[in-house]
């Protein structure tokens, strides 16, 4: 059994095959810190690897929430951008 099964079972109390089915899910939600790659890339990297289970053009709504790191201001900061640049393409 792989450990990330294995894991499974124990943490949440599931057995091999419900913990299987588990791990072929695409998640409807993600929560992934952005502390930086030193600190948080590896955490990151396996929540967002959980998408490549996703079929090609399935997602079609992402939202991202994150704290204004440069300037404090109340409210929110809303763009009317239609996707934002990245190394992977536009997201």
């Amino acid at each position: 059994m792989p450990a990330a099964i294995a894991t499974a079972c124990a943490l949440y109390r599931l057995s091999p095959d419900e913990a299987l089915v588990a791990s072929t899910v695409v998640p409807k939600a993600l929560v992934v810190p952005h502390a930086g790659y030193p600190y948080s890339g590896d955490t990151a990297g396996a929540a967002y690897a959980l998408l490549r289970r996703a079929p090609r053009g399935s997602i079609r709504r992402v939202v991202l929430l994150g704290s204004a790191h440069r300037v404090r201001f109340n409210g929110i900061a809303l763009p009317s951008v239609e996707s934002f640049a990245t190394p992977l393409g536009p997201v």
